[in-house]
């Protein structure tokens, strides 16, 4: 938060207080939260505190996480579950293509393989979307 005052200039109480008011928590509480062990406590305070923003809440804490461990598929629906349809074909859009880059990536080191092919999916592998 000491950033923020920094770069808005305003004074470090407004801040402390607009950001910890609309949540119920104190300035420690909302400092404990930041930190990025508790992010599944921060989870399920915001989701408690604002019910009815589940969904972009769970979003917003997927997104934070990247690539979320996924284990089997149950694990992967209940991380699916909160989403809007076209939200979930977005993460299922995105894991695909971290896979096809893994994927690109191993065949990349493969030695039986023309080195030729092997550079054109390296290049493939680090290729942003719609670059």
């Amino acid at each position: 938060m000491r950033e923020v005052t920094r770069k808005r200039r305003v004074d470090f109480q407004t801040i402390s207080s607009a950001c910890t008011r609309s949540l119920g928590i104190n300035t420690e509480e909302f400092e404990e939260f930041l930190d990025q062990r508790n992010s599944a406590s921060f989870r399920e305070h915001l989701i408690r505190r604002f019910p009815d923003y589940q969904s972009e809440i769970s979003k917003f804490f997927i997104a934070m996480n990247s690539s979320p461990a996924v284990t089997d598929d149950s694990e992967t629906e209940r991380l699916l579950e909160p989403l809007f349809p076209d939200e979930k074909q977005q993460v299922l859009d995105s894991l695909l293509l971290d896979h096809i880059r893994r994927k690109l990536s191993e065949w990349a080191e493969r030695s039986d393989i023309p080195e030729d092919v092997r550079n054109e999916m390296r290049r493939l592998a680090t290729k942003k979307p719609g670059g």
